[in-house]
């Protein structure tokens, strides 16, 4: 039996939650989180100018745009633990536990493959987490901030933040409206999210 929407959508905020805080607090340890926090008040504080109309829309944009690359680069630390984390929770964990993260246990829901008698394989994991997790993004994200020129980096970002958003949108509307509910990352990694139960482990095995 396929796995309803609101189970997957709650899984999915409960797995990105604790990536993410487990992430942030990691990255509190590193000298860089001071100038990422320093950084972020100075964007801040830029936006406030342009409200205020103490600079105008190209001053602001500039700033903008030095800002984000320089906080950007402050975050490598953190984009590589979120990465990692990313990879290890989402390829080795959930393969460990047989399609199941935190989230996904507690909302009793399972990724099999597509191929009834098989197992769920690591590359299929990681071409899920390539796509719904948007590790490719992240990825390019960080190749971008450690060699892409500063000036450059800024309009770059924004196509990338828009794929990012056109990506999880798609599979939204994949899941939501497809008959097998079925996303993108499904589709490129042959497998499916189904109710975790005995009915839906006879019909995996089936």
């Amino acid at each position: 039996m396929k796995a309803y929407f609101l189970p997957r959508a709650i899984a999915f905020l409960i797995d990105a939650i604790l990536i993410s805080l487990v992430a942030s607090l990691c990255f509190r340890v590193f000298p860089q989180y001071t100038n990422y926090t320093k950084l972020n008040q100075q964007l801040e504080e830029s936006y406030r100018s342009y409200l205020n109309q103490d600079i105008t829309i190209n001053e602001y944009v500039a700033q903008v745009n030095d800002l984000s690359y320089d906080i950007a680069y402050q975050e490598v630390p953190y984009m590589i633990i979120y990465i990692t984390l990313t990879i290890g929770y989402f390829v080795v964990f959930q393969a460990k536990m047989n399609g199941q993260t935190i989230g996904k246990r507690l909302m009793r829901v399972r990724v099999v493959s597509m191929e009834k008698e098989e197992p769920v394989t690591t590359n299929q994991y990681l071409i899920r987490a390539m796509i719904n997790q948007t590790l490719f993004l992240n990825l390019v994200d960080l190749g971008m901030v450690l060699f892409m020129n500063k000036q450059v980096y800024g309009y770059v970002n924004i196509i990338l933040v828009i794929t990012q958003s056109i990506i999880m949108i798609t599979c939204l509307i994949m899941v939501l409206y497809r008959k097998d509910a079925r996303g993108l990352h499904d589709l490129a990694a042959n497998t499916k999210v189904v109710m975790d139960g005995a009915k839906e482990l006879v019909e995996c095995k089936s």
